[in-house]
């Protein structure tokens, strides 16, 4: 618990048997319930994500990103989960940055908290050029069409009060991260 709320962090993994230990591992004694989203991973994933004590929903194959999105609400929505962090199980987010996520929810302040891999260049992530061009220019688009400036629109880590992931409509299977700004953007 976290000020009296539910904690719950959702990875969705596919093939992530190098890091996911080491990510559940690093999660803050807060979390409630660590949940991974084991997305039709042929290699140990599922194996090290139950041995780090983390509960495992299995697709049977891989559904894709959105999909796997879309099974973690379901379970935090089971759980009786107050607020929902999804993060990435390569390793690229630090966990003890989950409490910055979730305060401003708790706190009442926002309803959805994103991070962002771009808005500073200190965090700017390995990737090429062209990844680093077309996410600028999609930040750009989702903003211009919100009409609030984002600068990271695809980061994966990310917080939601139970209200909105009761509310969130989405219907991607393979993304759900532009989808996630436009629905929530329509809906005040």
């Amino acid at each position: 618990m976290f000020q009296n709320h539910k904690i719950c962090v959702v990875i969705p993994a596919l093939n992530e048997e190098a890091t996911i230990g080491q990510v559940i591992e690093a999660i803050p004694t807060f979390v409630d319930h660590v949940i991974v989203i084991n997305d039709g991973s042929t290699d140990q994933t599922e194996t090290i994500a139950l041995s780090k004590g983390a509960l495992v929903v299995s697709h049977k194959g891989n559904k894709g990103l959105g999909t796997a999105f879309k099974s973690g609400i379901q379970k935090v929505l089971e759980l009786q989960g107050d607020v929902m962090v999804n993060m990435d199980a390569d390793g690229q987010f630090n966990p003890a940055d989950i409490q910055k996520l979730i305060e401003p929810i708790v706190m009442q302040q926002a309803d959805f908290v994103t991070a962002s891999r771009f808005k500073n260049q200190e965090y700017w992530p390995q990737m090429s050029k062209t990844k680093f061009w077309g996410n600028q220019r999609m930040s750009e688009l989702i903003s211009s069409i919100v009409g609030q400036r984002f600068y990271d629109v695809s980061c994966g880590f990310r917080a939601y009060s139970r209200d909105t992931l009761l509310r969130l409509n989405l219907f991607g299977k393979f993304t759900y991260t532009q989808e996630t700004f436009l629905d929530l953007a329509h809906k005040g």
